[in-house]
């Protein structure tokens, strides 16, 4: 197969990004939250000639005086864990986490916030494909076979990667060339690489490369294709549906159990991405 292509750093991108994040936070908590953060790096790093506090000014108008206690917490909590809010992947080494092992003792099971919130999708989008970076791996499913490879729609982000999303309901679409391809019994498999997969599969691929301005993404499944620590480690590839991640298992069994508790006649109960027939 093609040697996968160099990385580029979006670093910049992320910290510019980093940075509009904080200002629109100061201008939505006002001046109590800025003397929090005044002392800290973040803080200091902070254009203030773009804080003009407008938000909190039309906020305050209907804020309660017995509230205040709660509004000085959270800004003292902003304050503290401002590098992990507003800056979750600059400057640090991702800690990778295999498996489903005891999952349940380290961390509350929930939805993914798509499923609580109506986020323009079109943010949601620009947003994800601003994190994705070449060699994250993503779970798809198998759209359509054709000659030259595999069309995928990307269904969730891997919990490895430290991202963890359930998008399949933003409808992103991938390609898998066939010279990227492993046959669906793994790296050994001597049967030709697209023997064994079938419409509607699930596959586990490496990101290649990420086309934000079509919405769309290349991906392979060459074990070269992943960063060097989780080259033996990490298997690319067909997924069987009972080795999901345990938090995409339950994404998927909450669309599934909202679907069929919506009526049918209400479109906004519906899980996002759902096809109701009305």
């Amino acid at each position: 197969g093609a040697a996968p292509p160099s990385k580029r750093s979006n670093a910049p991108v992320k910290q510019d990004m980093a940075k509009k994040l904080m200002i629109h936070s100061l201008n939505y908590h006002g001046q109590q939250l800025t003397s929090f953060l005044r002392d800290t790096v973040m803080g200091q790093n902070i254009d203030m000639k773009r804080v003009d506090y407008h938000a909190y000014q039309q906020r305050s108008k209907t804020m309660k005086l017995e509230d205040r206690g709660k509004r000085l917490l959270l800004h003292r909590f902003i304050s503290q864990k401002g590098e992990s809010l507003f800056e979750p992947e600059l400057g640090r080494v991702l800690q990778y986490s295999l498996g489903n092992d005891n999952i349940e003792d380290h961390a509350a099971l929930l939805p993914p916030m798509e499923v609580f919130s109506s986020i323009d999708p079109a943010l949601r989008i620009t947003h994800l494909l601003q994190n994705v970076q070449v060699g994250d791996t993503v779970y798809c499913e198998v759209q359509q076979k054709v000659a030259s490879g595999l069309l995928l729609l990307l269904v969730a982000l891997d919990p490895v990667t430290g991202k963890s999303r359930h998008v399949e309901d933003l409808k992103i679409r991938g390609f898998c060339p066939t010279a990227e391809m492993i046959a669906a019994g793994g790296e050994d498999d001597l049967r030709d690489n697209a023997m064994g997969y079938q419409v509607g599969d699930i596959v586990r691929v490496a990101v290649l490369e990420v086309k934000p301005e079509s919405e769309k993404f290349l991906a392979g499944m060459r074990n070269f294709s992943l960063p060097k620590d989780l080259q033996t480690i990490v298997k690319l590839g067909l997924v069987n549906k009972t080795d999901l991640p345990i938090t995409l298992k339950y994404a998927k069994q909450t669309c599934e159990s909202q679907l069929e508790r919506s009526p049918k006649s209400v479109q906004k109960y519906s899980c996002p991405g759902a096809r109701v027939s009305v």
